[in-house]
């Protein structure tokens, strides 16, 4: 008997420990509860996920669980859960696992996918935060067409979540039901599916505007994403429901980007060293990549000119890309002409009239031809010359007279 009562006493010391270290961690701990709905859903059974961020991380990775009652049937759709620490969260509503879905799953608050839920923040203990959600109904047939050409009169946007869900009812992996979307791609760049899916039995294909398959990834949304480069034109995304006698839910993104070039002076032309991906244009970036010159307005594309630094008119060397605006910036000429033999100097050109400054000035390939003066010796230096002996000279030399008048 004694030995039973000590048994009996270390079980009740077990159970009040137990219950002082629970109470101890909810001391420490807070509280997120709220009303899952609609009322009509109860019955299926329904799980509240908890995300917590990992500061080191970044990512908002699982924490822990809660149902809104602890057995099928339920009969509320309240949850509470009492033992979460000071953090970060990002909730996610789920329906059953078990059977045919009937709702949809979402983020808090009514988000499609992680990246813009809500965060919830616990920033004390003994904290209290009610977060209700009423789920979507799934609709009794698919959300969008089973083809191509079903597909045609309802485009998907592009980088925008859409939620929807499949039903495979026939029990025939050979006729898999499918949804298709249209999506029309403005410029040249590179197209990546994201999303998840709730059983992670789709698989997601690429189609050509023939309707043909050009890329697929099989397994599911979430882990097998299609990537790849496009050109300007229209295409379809089929996803489909691989498991028989269910319906099944998916949510999913088609991510679109193309280069944008950054256009610093803001005249409409971009320079194609700067770039950037973006799914539309950034503020400061254009989609065009010819600015020569991205730090002046004033020119933007190059064109085929003659240089003509001196400004004369007259034109040196072949032609050469000048980077201009509308027209030939200053300093080249569009046309060429007469060859200039000094395009440092305006007075020297082909048309320049010759003086006698020891120059070529009018590019014919001699100097002061025609222009110098004849000086005559004077040797005895009474200041006249004598005609014997003569210079062709810009200035006197010395020695020499304009005069030839000496007899002796």
């Amino acid at each position: 008997m004694a030995k039973k009562s000590i048994k009996v006493f270390c079980l009740a010391v077990a159970i009040i420990l137990i219950n002082i270290i629970l109470l101890a961690q909810h001391a420490f701990a807070a509280t997120i509860q709220g009303n899952l709905g609609p009322a009509a859903m109860d019955a299926t059974g329904p799980i509240v996920k908890f995300y917590k961020l990992n500061p080191a991380t970044g990512v908002f990775e699982y924490h822990t669980s809660t149902f809104p009652c602890p057995r099928y049937p339920c009969t509320t759709g309240w949850y509470s859960r009492n033992d979460l620490p000071v953090g970060s969260y990002k909730l996610y509503f789920e329906p059953s696992v078990v059977g045919l879905q009937s709702y949809f799953a979402e983020w808090y608050s009514d988000n499609l996918s992680s990246e813009v839920a809500l965060p919830v923040v616990v920033s004390s203990i003994g904290q209290t935060i009610r977060i209700d959600a009423t789920l979507g109904l799934i609709p009794s047939a698919d959300d969008y067409g089973n083809s191509c050409e079903a597909a045609s009169s309802s485009s998907l946007a592009l980088n925008t979540w859409i939620r929807g869900a499949i039903r495979n009812i026939d029990d025939d992996e050979e006729t898999l039901d499918k949804d298709f979307f249209k999506i029309v791609i403005p410029a040249a760049g590179t197209l990546r599916t994201s999303g998840y899916d709730y059983a992670g039995h789709f698989s997601i294909a690429l189609h050509n505007s023939a309707c043909e398959i050009i890329d697929s990834a099989e397994g599911s949304i979430g882990s097998n994403t299609i990537v790849r480069n496009l050109e300007p034109g229209t295409y379809y995304l089929s996803l489909e429901n691989s498991l028989p006698d269910t319906v099944s839910q998916y949510t999913f993104k088609a991510n679109f980007s193309t280069t944008y070039y950054r256009d610093a002076d803001s005249d409409t032309y971009g320079n194609a060293s700067v770039t950037t991906q973006a799914g539309s244009i950034p503020a400061g970036y254009v989609t065009n990549s010819t600015d020569c010159d991205d730090g002046n307005a004033t020119k933007w594309q190059n064109l085929t000119g003659y240089a003509d630094a001196d400004g004369d008119t007259y034109t040196a060397g072949g032609a050469q890309s000048v980077c201009s605006g509308a027209s030939l910036h200053s300093g080249s000429l569009a046309v060429q002409n007469s060859e200039d033999c000094n395009d440092a100097n305006a007075a020297i050109h082909p048309l320049a009239t010759e003086t006698c400054n020891g120059i070529d000035d009018n590019c014919n390939g001699e100097t002061d031809e025609g222009v110098k003066t004849t000086y005559y010796l004077d040797a005895d230096s009474d200041t006249y010359g004598a005609s014997a002996t003569t210079s062709l000279a810009c200035s006197v030399p010395t020695g020499y007279v304009a005069n030839s008048t000496d007899c002796n």
